[in-house]
């Protein structure tokens, strides 16, 4: 059977997946959905370093620590970018990657490359007090800033605070295979 990770999004945690794990686990497949630092029960870790390479450094960590081969990537969102960087930096440990309503970037994109909509959120950011955390999209800024992006949907005023970096994902994917 298959081992698969699954990352979530910038937005959730690693229970995100609850309902998805038993399902695989039920099939025979090894799974593995932690939360990424910053979020969920490592939420306490958030602050203004904690970014792209800190995601992509918890997975590579993950299969490395579990010794894990074979491993099917699935990323979430923003986390099509964390999957990406990470096969990357190990292609030998990952069968296969899976971009579930997510962000797939070419070689050498950013997130806001992939989605547009990152840079008004990165604005936000800015303006904020912390200077590094996004604010709760007020009413009038949800419309026009939070609900554009078709990888992006919640309910109003479930937003989680993320820092957004201009890192690059690093994904030379040229091994891999795209299907629709």
């Amino acid at each position: 059977m298959s081992i698969f990770l699954l990352v979530h999004g910038a937005w959730h945690s690693g229970r995100c997946w609850q309902r998805v794990v038993p399902l695989l686990e039920s099939a025979g497949h090894q799974v593995h959905a932690p939360s990424l630092t910053g979020y969920g029960d490592k939420a306490h870790l958030l602050g203004p370093d904690v970014g792209l390479d800190t995601h992509v450094a918890d997975v590579i960590e993950l299969i490395k620590d579990k010794d894990l081969t074979n491993v099917v990537l699935v990323g979430h969102s923003y986390a099509g970018l964390v999957i990406s960087a990470a096969a990357n930096e190990i292609p030998d440990r990952i069968a296969h990657l899976v971009y579930l309503d997510a962000m797939v970037p070419e070689d050498g994109e950013t997130a806001v490359d992939v989605q547009p909509i990152s840079q008004r959120l990165i604005d936000f950011a800015a303006q904020s007090g912390s200077g590094w955390r996004i604010p709760r999209c007020p009413s009038s800024r949800r419309l026009s800033a939070c609900s554009e992006s078709p990888t992006r949907r919640t309910s109003p005023g479930s937003a989680r605070c993320s820092r957004i970096n201009r890192c690059v994902a690093c994904s030379n994917r040229s091994a891999w295979t795209i299907r629709p």
